[in-house]
This record gives C-alpha cells, sequence and structure tokens, in this order.
C-alpha cells in the first residue's frame, strides 16, 4: 500500500462529497465512513481491494508488507488480506473507506 495526499487527485476541498463524486454509485463503488477513537486496535481482513481517505487524525495498518500511516489529507489504497488496525494514542481518527463491489455494478441504492 503507498500513501498520497488528496491533492494529487483532486483540486477540490477534502470532503466526502468530493469522494463520492469520484466513484459513481451505478458503477458499484459503496462508502464506509468511521469515526475510531484514540488508542483503538483491532485485527480484520479484506475480501477485495478498496481505498482509505483520512479526513482527521491518522492510523496505521499493519500489513505483512509493513506499517503504511495514513494522516489526515491521504489516502492509501487497500489489498486483499490480513491486517492490524491502530489509532495513535494522542487522537481519534475519521475516515472513510470506499469499495468497488463489482456484483453491484448498474444497480444504484
Amino acid at each position: 500500500m503507498s500513501v498520497h495526499p488528496w491533492t494529487e487527485i483532486s483540486s477540490e476541498a477534502f470532503t466526502e462529497e468530493a469522494i463520492r463524486g469520484l466513484f459513481p454509485v451505478s458503477e458499484g463503488h459503496r462508502f464506509f465512513p468511521n469515526r475510531y477513537n484514540a488508542g483503538v486496535k483491532f485485527s480484520g481482513s479484506l475480501s477485495r481491494p478498496g481505498r482509505v481517505y483520512v479526513f482527521e487524525g491518522g492510523c496505521t495498518y499493519h500489513t505483512e508488507a509493513g506499517p503504511v500511516h495514513v494522516k489526515a489529507g491521504e489516502y492509501a489504497d487497500l489489498l486483499p488480506g490480513q491486517y492490524d488496525f491502530e489509532v495513535p494514542v494522542e487522537s481519534p481518527v475519521r475516515l472513510m473507506k470506499v469499495y468497488k463491489l463489482a456484483e453491484l455494478a448498474g444497480k444504484a441504492s
């Protein structure tokens, strides 16, 4: 996973609405906004690729390839597989994950 600044892909303000504009629901994209408290840690797995956008704070995805730190104003592409997720103890994080569900392409909701 590599980390990139929002400004690489858009000159618009970094908002949920701007991100939703990049990924049409009619093409099967789904959005998952979340807030996690400072110090939160959990393990998880992804069955499909996705992308995480961080609006406030920061977080780390610990993957087999190593840790990936994403902070406010950045995004990272997520690969399928196992990971450990961690929010620093200093501050909470607000983020949004985006996934394309090919089986839903063409079906608006």
